[in-house]
């Protein structure tokens, strides 16, 4: 429902548009009939300066609130229609976008652990894990961090 009361003011919106524009061009018109031109070549010459009708209407629409985030949804449903069109081309985008996540994740977490937030040591640059097992005697991984002097 929603929807339809959205095209409602839509079609509202470009009816009010194109009575503007008709208006705006039937007062050029009226002045130069009142400058001695004859009707047909008033409204010729109103409209050639005036420009194309199509172009002012298009830039009176980008102009508009929402104008945007309208083109971004115009630009998604149509990028998820082709998508649907090809499966294959989808499965590939999507794989590929996960991989590039998952990579970006990953480095990041290193980035931020590594550079930007180091272990809450003093000398946290220093520290060195030494990690060591003896399987003959049962003794599983042994791990130690001594500073190194």
């Amino acid at each position: 429902m929603r929807d339809l009361r959205f095209w409602r003011w839509r079609k509202a919106e470009e009816e009010d548009l194109d009575r503007e524009l008709e208006t705006h061009l039937e007062l050029a018109t009226d002045e130069r009939i009142e400058a001695g031109l004859p009707r047909r070549d008033a409204q010729l010459a109103a409209r050639r300066e005036f420009g194309s009708v199509a172009l002012t209407k298009e830039e009176l629409r980008d102009m508009r609130p929402g104008a945007a985030f309208e083109r971004v949804w115009q630009e998604t449903r149509f990028a998820g229609r082709r998508l649907l069109r090809s499966p294959a081309f989808t499965v590939a985008t999507v794989l590929t976008l996960a991989l590039a996540i998952a990579a970006n994740a990953s480095i990041f977490a290193v980035v931020h652990r590594v550079v930007l937030n180091p272990l809450p040591y003093a000398n946290s640059d220093r520290l060195v894990a030494l990690e060591f097992s003896m399987p003959i005697r049962n003794v599983s991984k042994i791990r130690y961090l001594p500073l190194v002097a």
